[in-house]
């Protein structure tokens, strides 16, 4: 779930929504100077149903302690890690090379979760918080490995959080692409779904298949409109529209209320744009 507050209330955005408009975006990726992506239809998917185990918890989404809806960077890892699961098992069902980066997905995250675990100024996680972890990474490790042999990549090579080094082959250049561009694309919607700055630059991006990679600069223009250079979109200016459901207040004492109020919240849709902008400093 996704929480952008708005007034004394708040906007809740399922991720499912946010993933679909991460795939939105990169459909329209491509220009003189990026390629779109490929395999396209594969690579569109994955981007589009990255977030396909968040039902589990958006169809009843819950109270953080404060009372207010809990959103995606406050999920206990328990959950977290039934969600990335589910989203690599539903996605490889319908394409095995989705399924590889969606898995790659849920694999980067969970060692984000474990970087965060070591901070000092964070809750450290519990030994089964910690197995949990790594028995998730166990399985999407085995997991990479039989969806690899299905596609005919190789698996004899070293891997660095699932992905070859630059240069092994155009195969292993173009998964590698792909995966930064799902990581960049999921970030742009989160800001735009949030509605605030999260991120300032998508890093290891690479605008050509084997050109050096570059950093895409992003920038937060309002809490519906960011700024992207250098400019990767095949039309100067994007409009989407995402669906969410506006709660009248963002604090509540009441589990069983929230999620009335939430089942009876009318969806609504937030215009977001995404447009070029040469000097982000």
């Amino acid at each position: 779930m996704i929480c952008q507050q708005a007034g004394s209330g708040c906007l809740l955005i399922q991720q499912v929504d946010h993933a679909a408009l991460s795939g939105e975006l990169a459909a329209m990726i491509g220009n003189d100077d990026f390629a779109p992506l490929s395999p396209s239809a594969s690579a569109l998917l994955a981007i589009a149903r990255h977030d396909a185990g968040w039902p589990l918890h958006d169809l009843q989404p819950t109270l953080n302690p404060d009372g207010e809806p809990l959103h995606v960077f406050e999920t206990r890892t328990d959950l977290c890690v039934r969600i990335w699961s589910a989203s690599t098992d539903q996605v490889q069902q319908l394409d095995p090379y989705a399924g590889l980066l969606v898995s790659l997905h849920g694999l980067a995250l969970s060692q984000i979760a474990q970087r965060h675990s070591a901070n000092p100024d964070a809750p450290p996680h519990n030994p089964a918080e910690r197995f949990a972890l790594i028995k998730f990474q166990h399985r999407q490790v085995e997991i990479q490995e039989a969806l690899r042999r299905m596609l005919g990549l190789r698996t004899d090579i070293p891997l660095q959080q699932g992905l070859a080094s630059p240069g092994i082959s155009a195969g292993e250049d173009r998964l590698r692409s792909n995966y930064r561009w799902l990581a960049a694309m999921d970030r742009l919607s989160l800001q735009l779904c949030f509605g605030k700055p999260l991120f300032s630059e998508f890093k290891d991006i690479q605008p050509q298949t084997g050109q050096s990679s570059i950093e895409l600069a992003v920038k937060y223009m309002s809490s519906s409109a960011m700024c992207v250079s250098p400019w990767p979109f095949a039309s100067s200016r994007l409009m989407f529209q995402v669906p969410a459901r506006r709660m009248n207040r963002i604090r509540y004492h009441d589990l069983q209320d929230f999620q009335s109020a939430y089942a009876e919240a009318s969806v609504e849709m937030l215009d977001v744009s995404v447009s070029r902008f040469t000097n982000v400093d």
